[in-house]
């Protein structure tokens, strides 16, 4: 090989690399995980997002770099759109975009569409803060039943309050950010506004990531073969019936996450948390509910505070080979085991439990992914006898999007060659709905003693509602680095429900959606409501 050819290759290298290695705060995304080719199977794989002090690009996505390939082109394709590199500073700054338009078949409004424009920034500073910020501004038609939904929630799922727009349309924003310092390696805190992620299915009973950002402080701590996680937060209450003059009410929110690495293919998770609202009471924040190492039921009870919503969970996950895992989690809301045992109708036996299984490289088809994951979760669960107290935030769960009193069956499957991505999502489910002043177990914002029963409790009572899913798409991914893609798919969804519900008469039934769109895939999406 001839010398300005060696010299070629070896720039070629560099620039490669120099451009794939980074110090980042990884965005709570499974496309962008996927794409950044994290092992599911790392130690405490459970806990999300994450903070990786290095990670490098798929190989099968990334495209040769020239020496002489300009600015604009590596921009586009392969690079940060802009960045800053030094010893002991970093910075990248890339656009957040979600423009599509659609077709909703059968729709009142038919055409449907996206217009997401905003900026992803995210850095280092030195070797111990990290650092990261985000804000989009927003305006949609969706399709009906989603509209329906933003409609009755007051906001946009997963995102802010919407305002009207165009009379028929929703306008909205959504801004996070974080800020991580790591003095050793040992501890990390963090001081952020946006959503945490507990668990490692697609749903999580512990802490999902479907309602809106919320500020928190979160500190880890890593020794040996555990990681543990304290998070504190506040949440808001949108309605109106709990409002004082005419402010949203607060609540706080303290949990702990411990994981442990028991063996390389075994990991056991416990978890806890406890809601509590001050704003009511003629005191402020619980300061005990700031230790980092307690208990919170015995705190609780010396406190003689009965406005505290006290959860308690399990979980695991296991490798039975290269690529695979069972994982399992269980949530207890409220568990006496002598109802359990001899009356297992009681709503006192409030509880929700996952099971699931994940494999990459299908029949050894590289880039081949699956997840098979059934939810489960009774009457009640999440409820709690103060209004606001309950485990939700934002007019959403903190857990499974759908609340409580369901049965949910899901397939996942991802395949992807090169920068092309294909996945099909699957599932189908029942639920108890409400009707007009009932309670039957599945909204987490009512309280529990409003209650239509004590005894003979079942998961599906009340108006017996059952979805089926399924969304299929197929992208090109136009850069990796902030997963940029363009991306065509589609949208099934029917429903069944004893009880017709007012208003529902003018969705489509079932749905049948289309759209084709530019978007940038840094964050979880759920339509599958």
């Amino acid at each position: 090989m001839t010398e300005p050819r060696i010299r070629v290759l070896i720039l070629t290298l560099f620039l490669s690399t120099s451009a794939f290695g980074q110090y980042i705060y990884s965005p709570l995304s499974r496309e962008y995980d996927r794409l950044q080719d994290h092992p599911d199977f790392e130690s405490h794989a459970s806990i999300f997002p994450r903070l990786q002090d290095k990670w490098e690009y798929h190989p099968d996505t990334t495209m040769r770099i020239l020496p002489y390939t300009p600015w604009w082109k590596r921009a586009l394709f392969h690079e940060h759109f802009i960045q800053v590199r030094t010893k002991d500073f970093d910075l990248s700054i890339d656009p957040l975009l979600d423009l599509r338009i659609g077709q909703d078949i059968g729709a009142e409004q038919p055409t449907t569409y996206q217009n997401t424009r905003g900026v992803y920034i995210q850095g280092r500073i030195g070797k111990e803060v990290t650092f990261f910020s985000s804000f989009t501004e927003n305006q949609a038609r969706f399709p009906a039943y989603y509209h329906s939904i933003a409609a009755d929630l007051g906001v946009v799922p997963g995102e802010g309050k919407w305002r009207g727009f165009k009379e028929t349309d929703y306008d909205y924003s959504n801004v996070q950010g974080a800020v991580t310092y790591a003095p050793g390696q040992f501890f990390r805190f963090t001081v952020g506004q946006g959503k945490n992620f507990f668990g490692d299915g697609y749903r999580s009973f512990f802490l999902s990531d479907a309602a809106f950002n919320y500020p928190y402080l979160k500190i880890e701590t890593t020794v040996w073969k555990i990681k543990y996680i304290n998070l504190w937060s506040q949440m808001l209450d949108l309605r109106n019936s709990v409002q004082v003059n005419d402010q949203y009410r607060r609540k706080f929110t303290s949990m702990h996450m411990l994981s442990f690495q028991a063996t390389e293919r075994w990991n056991f998770q416990l978890f806890e948390a406890v809601v509590y609202r001050s704003d009511t009471m003629n005191r402020g924040i619980e300061v005990s509910y700031f230790n980092p190492v307690i208990l919170y039921r015995p705190v609780e009870f010396a406190n003689r505070s009965s406005a505290a919503n006290v959860l308690l969970g399990f979980g695991t996950s296991y490798q039975p080979w290269k690529g695979a895992k069972l994982y399992g989690q269980i949530i207890l809301d409220e568990f006496v085991l002598k109802e359990l045992r001899d009356e297992p109708g009681s709503w006192r036996n409030k509880y929700a439990f996952q099971l699931g299984y994940f494999e990459r490289d299908v029949f050894k088809v590289k880039n081949l992914d699956i997840r098979l994951e059934y939810n489960y979760a009774r009457p009640y669960t999440f409820q709690h006898d103060r209004p606001l107290s309950n485990y939700a935030h934002y007019a959403q769960p903190l857990a499974h999007p759908w609340g409580a009193n369901l049965w949910e069956g899901l397939f996942r499957l991802n395949y992807q060659y090169r920068r092309w991505v294909g996945s099909a999502h699957f599932s189908y489910g029942l639920q108890g709905l409400d009707g007009s002043n009932e309670n039957w177990g599945g909204d987490p914002y009512k309280p529990y003693d409003t209650r239509e029963q004590s005894d003979n409790n079942k998961v599906g009572q009340g108006n017996r509602f059952t979805r089926t899913y399924m969304e299929g798409s197929i992208a090109y991914i136009v850069n990796p680095a902030y997963n940029l893609r363009v991306e065509a798919g589609g949208i099934y969804r029917k429903t069944t429900i004893e009880t017709s519900i007012p208003g529902s008469s003018s969705i489509p039934n079932p749905t049948l959606y289309l759209y084709f769109g530019l978007r940038t895939g840094l964050f979880n999406r759920y339509y599958d409501l």
